[in-house]
């Protein structure tokens, strides 16, 4: 396993919200030059991250229909 900390300049990070509102992870992005994000990046990190929660949301509820 390599470490990678010492060489991430930039970071975003956005909660994975359930439809409950309750926090199931955290997407998180990594860059290895500092930057300043566009608020049109911005969005789309937390578009990407709904889209994402919502994707868990439903591999959650098919797991549970097929231990049902």
């Amino acid at each position: 396993v390599h470490d990678t900390a010492s060489s991430v300049r930039a970071c975003v990070a956005h909660p994975l919200r359930a439809v409950s509102g309750r926090v199931v992870g955290v997407l998180t992005l990594l860059w290895p030059q500092s930057r300043c994000f566009a608020d049109a990046e911005l969005e789309l990190f937390a578009r990407t991250a709904d889209i994402v929660a919502s994707a868990l949301d439903r591999i959650r509820l098919a797991a549970r229909e097929h231990r049902i």
